[in-house]
Order: structure tokens, then C-alpha cells, then sequence
């Protein structure tokens, strides 16, 4: 059953900016956009395409599967397109930011990372959290968090810790590997695959 954050944008955004604090949301977006630059971008679980707020729209593009998300952004008039990810071709662009989903992907993540790294020009953007409630030695604090947190298809048991996103990071060959607040973030030369 879908959590309630992802019942609708606004209760999404409630939610992030409840665990991140409105100052760390906002970083988080700031840096995410700093990494693209001027390029287009393809923002793969873009959720409430909150990234488009720090870019040019024309450079921007969502994908997510979920049909409420990508039908608000479209209202708002962004370029955002209703896609599974896994068991689709993703779009090429000059930079793809993969932001906050590969830990709903499990144990299929790096399906993801390798169709990002044929398709992106330019760079792989990735910015996943480090810590996770979902993972919360409490039983049923972690429950919780996982039904809140499920996008509809369920919502893993496992979570990729800090050290296990590091070294997916490095055999990736990421050019950078930093933090900021709880999120990891690297970035991919899709030429050095």
C-alpha cells in the first residue's frame, strides 16, 4: 500500500521537509542544482520536481512513476514524464541526477546507475541518504518509517549504509565523493564506465 507521502506532492514535500529541517531541504536542492550547471538535466525520481525550482525549465525533465507527481508538475509547467525507470529506456541528457530513489530499488539499484551512465553526456548525479529511519534498530519505529516511505510497490527492509554507498560509489569510479547533512552525493563520468 502506497505510504502517505506519496499520496500527493504537498504531503510528499511535508514530509522531506519535515525529516531534512527546511534549511537542509533547501541545501540539499541548492547543491543537487550546483552540480548540474547549465545543463539539461534528466531528474530520475524527480517525486514533486522540487529540483525544477533551482533550474532553467527548459532544461529540465522528471520521470516517476507515480501519476498524481507527474500530473501536478505537468499543471505547474514542467516537463515531466510518468516512466518505471527499471523496465524502461531512460532519456538522454547532458546530466541525469538519480536523487533519493536507489534505496526504493533495492536490490535492483544499479540497474539504474549503469542506464544513467549510457544515457548521460556529461554526468551522473547521485544524492542518496545515508541514514535512514526505515533501518532504525526499533522494530517498530523501522515499520513505520517503511510504510510512510513506500511508493506503492513496497518499500525494502534493506537500506544501503554509509559505507556500502561508498563503495558502490568507487567502483563506479566516481570523480567525487562528499556529504552534506545526511546525504551522500556522487558524481559519475559516464566516460569512465
Amino acid at each position: 500500500m502506497k505510504g502517505f507521502m506519496y499520496w500527493h506532492p504537498k504531503l510528499y514535500s511535508i514530509t522531506m521537509m519535515l525529516l531534512y529541517g527546511r534549511q537542509m531541504y533547501d541545501k540539499r536542492y541548492e547543491c543537487m542544482a550546483r552540480e548540474c550547471d547549465e545543463m539539461s538535466v534528466l531528474d530520475v525520481g524527480c517525486a514533486d520536481c522540487h529540483l525544477a525550482d533551482y533550474l532553467p525549465k527548459e532544461k529540465y525533465m522528471g520521470l516517476d512513476i507515480n501519476k498524481k507527481f507527474i500530473k501536478s508538475a505537468v499543471r505547474r509547467g514542467i516537463n515531466a514524464k510518468l516512466l518505471d525507470v527499471i523496465n524502461n529506456d531512460l532519456p538522454k541528457a547532458e546530466c541525469i541526477m538519480i536523487s533519493g530513489i536507489l534505496h526504493q530499488l533495492y536490490p535492483r539499484h544499479e540497474t539504474l546507475i549503469k542506464k544513467a551512465l549510457g544515457k548521460a553526456s556529461k554526468k551522473v548525479v547521485i544524492c542518496e541518504p545515508t541514514h535512514h529511519v526505515a533501518c532504525s534498530k526499533n522494530p517498530i519505529i523501522a515499520k513505520i518509517a517503511r510504510m510512510i516511505n513506500d511508493p506503492g510497490y513496497g518499500s525494502p527492509k534493506k537500506r544501503l549504509d554509509k559505507d556500502e554507498l561508498f563503495a558502490m560509489y568507487k567502483k563506479y569510479k566516481a570523480e567525487r565523493i562528499y556529504e552534506i547533512g545526511r546525504d551522500s552525493f556522487a558524481i559519475l563520468n559516464p566516460n569512465h564506465k
